[in-house]
């Protein structure tokens, strides 16, 4: 490892800190980097356009402020604690640049409508990842040669390329595949590799920069947002007008906001007819968010569920029917996915028996038999970008003796996935599994498959292979092999099924308890119901629900960021364990068609079980709940009062 320089970051302690360069001596086999070594601003490659590479002060708290190489890991460690910052901002916490949306002029409506409205908010859910983070950078003549662990080579080629100033060729970049592949983290690794070759382009050598395990919580998570929900409506329920206004903290830095703009609108739509949106961005002294992590659907089927719980629950409605009159002929599957979680949680029955027994007065005064709530929600979620990133291709190559090569550059590290891809080319060009061979070499010109999302690779990239296959097998018998076909990895847009335009849907249903002699709650139960097209792996789809159902709990309870908007790395203050008794966790999946394909999963728990979690606690107290993670002290006392 002689022939390595050793490299940490150096992190803000505070918003708006920088390196105080006068009082932190380096010696001389050290070297310490910061914004005021590089010419200019340098910023990532779109679509995080916006994230800046070693700034001269701090946006965030953890935020690089500085680069320090050295000889070895405990010099360089040993000397970064005694790098002092200066300049903090007294202001930390507080959003940079805010506000609502433009207020609407509300129409009165016609004598008989109703008008509902609900406010729905949720904090900021963290993501920490449990490895070290690193990146390789050696420097060339005219350009810099990285190896990284990244799920999204491409970027770190034309981010590196922007902050050394020279041609995309010129940057080499070998991609090896995350440990841990989180959708957040498809970002940080650029930032990394960036800063590598900074590095190596001013020492001259070979740069091993890595990251320790506490500052691996700089991967991001989901955004703090708030969104008004109005249903104007005839007397028979039916929506006549909807809006909703929106309000999207992004955290320090925005990043994909033209996609985020595009689902914003689209789930309502589908689901429940056309509605007006108006969406704020705001950026606040919080660690970057929404970068990836479904792109805000999950918050923004928050606010909209719980609007539809309400309004059902106001005007005695039933939930279910409500929605299936809504549902747009495109959604019809959604249809199928509620009813299917409805009769499996016996959710009419314990709906009807909660309200029925339901009486908040006199259970204040008994303080004795529980009280139980159950909830439902129902969301969409859309894999791949509907708006953004449609680069990239992937390609099928038949030889002469009858082997077939499949072309896919993303680094994925799940094997089953690789596995699936070669299933596929097997069965469309009728040959054996093992005569199909992968080649995953990344090239930015010639072999870029895009960016490795989870749901890309299970729902997006196998349409492009079968498209290839499908184009080989009509030329195979009327032109010479080898034949090559390429396909690019994007969205079709028309499809007979919701998964050919990679569309899943899910609902859940959850029963919780009330216990007023010990002012507790409990979780019973959860039911999903799941359409994802053609499972591919029905036990790891299974154990990704559930996992996604603990998870979804935790961000509904308990978990959320501190007042102060902060993060301090090894502190453990930011505990993700869900708490509480474990409930039943049951999972079903709507059986898809014969030639419906595969779409993905990971993102419906977090857009049903927080919505239907809220709902029951507030049909089990009679305290009406619109926020995540939910006050407990606030809602005891609210129940407690006459």
């Amino acid at each position: 490892m002689s022939e390595w320089i050793c490299a940490r970051c150096v992190l803000a302690e505070e918003p708006g800190a920088s390196v105080d360069i006068g009082s932190s001596p380096i010696p001389p086999d050290c070297t310490l980097m910061t914004g005021a070594d590089i010419e200019g601003s340098t910023y990532l490659a779109p679509p995080a356009e916006a994230v800046q590479v070693l700034p001269r002060s701090a946006s965030y708290r953890g935020e690089p402020i500085g680069v320090l190489t050295g000889p070895d890991w405990n010099t360089i460690d040993r000397l970064r604690r005694s790098i002092e910052q200066v300049g903090a901002d007294a202001a930390a916490g507080k959003p940079e640049s805010a506000g609502a949306p433009e207020a609407r002029r509300k129409k009165p409506g016609r004598r008989r409508d109703i008008i509902h409205e609900t406010t729905g908010t949720t904090a900021p859910q963290l993501h920490l990842t449990k490895e070290a983070m690193w990146v390789q950078a050696k420097p060339l003549a005219e350009g810099c040669e990285v190896i990284v662990p990244t799920q999204w080579p491409a970027h770190v080629v034309r981010s590196v390329a922007a902050a050394l100033g020279t041609h995309h060729r010129n940057v080499s970049v070998v991609p090896v595949a995350p440990g841990i592949t989180r959708d957040a983290a498809a970002l940080f690794p650029s930032l990394l590799a960036t800063l590598a070759a900074l590095v190596a382009k001013v020492t001259g050598g070979a740069i091993l920069l890595s990251t320790t395990i506490p500052e691996s919580y700089l991967s991001g998570g989901r955004t703090g947002h708030s969104a008004t929900w109005r249903s104007v409506l005839d007397e028979n329920g039916r929506i006549r007008e909807a809006s909703v206004a929106t309000v999207i903290d992004f955290g320090a830095y925005q990043a994909f906001t033209a996609e985020i703009d595009a689902r914003a609108t689209a789930p309502h739509n589908l689901l429940y007819g056309t509605a007006a949106v108006a969406t704020t961005l705001r950026t606040s002294r919080q660690v970057p968010l929404a970068l990836f992590e479904g792109l805000f659907d999950s918050e923004f089927a928050f606010g909209r569920e719980l609007h539809a719980n309400e309004l059902c629950g106001a005007r005695g409605w039933d939930p279910i029917e409500w929605r299936l009159m809504h549902l747009e002929a495109a959604a019809r599957v959604a249809g199928d996915v509620l009813k299917d979680a409805a009769g499996r949680a016996d959710f009419r029955r314990r709906y009807a028996a909660n309200r029925a027994r339901l009486n908040r007065e006199s259970a204040q005064k008994a303080h004795g038999p529980s009280t139980r709530g159950v909830g439902i929600a129902l969301a969409a979620q859309q894999c791949g970008f509907v708006a953004t990133l449609s680069d990239g291709s992937i390609s099928v190559r038949l030889e002469q003796d009858g082997i077939a090569v499949l072309r896919c550059s993303l680094p994925a590290a799940n094997p089953e996935l690789k596995r699936y891809w070669r299933q596929l080319v097997a069965t469309h060009l009728d040959i054996d599994e093992s005569d199909v061979l992968m080649d995953d070499e990344f090239n930015e010109e010639k072999r870029n498959t895009g960016p490795a999302i989870l749901s890309r690779g299970v729902s997006i990239v196998p349409r492009a292979i079968r498209s290839a296959c499908d184009a080989i097998r009509r030329q195979r018998f009327r032109a010479p092999l080898p034949i090559e076909v390429s396909r690019s990895v994007r969205i079709p847009k028309s499809g007979k099924t919701p998964a050919d335009v990679a569309r899943s849907f899910g609902a859940a249903v959850v029963e919780t308890e009330f216990h007023p002699s010990t002012a507790e709650f409990d979780i019973r139960s959860v039911h999903i119901s799941i359409y994802a097209g053609a499972v591919v792996n029905r036990s790891a789809a299974e154990s990704e629900i559930r996992r996604g159902v603990f998870q979804a709990l935790a961000w509904a309870l308990h978990e959320g960021a501190p007042p102060d908007g902060s993060v301090v790395p090894g502190t453990g203050w930011y505990d993700t364990t869900f708490r509480g008794r474990l409930p039943r966790v049951s999972i079903s999946f709507v059986e898809a068609g014969a030639k419906d394909v595969p779409s993905g999963v990971a993102e419906l728990p977090f857009a049903t079980v927080p919505a239907a979690t809220v709902s029951a606690l507030a049909q089990a107290t009679g305290v009406p709940i619109r926020a995540i993670p939910v006050d407990l002290p606030a809602i005891i006392r609210a129940w407690g009062q006459p």
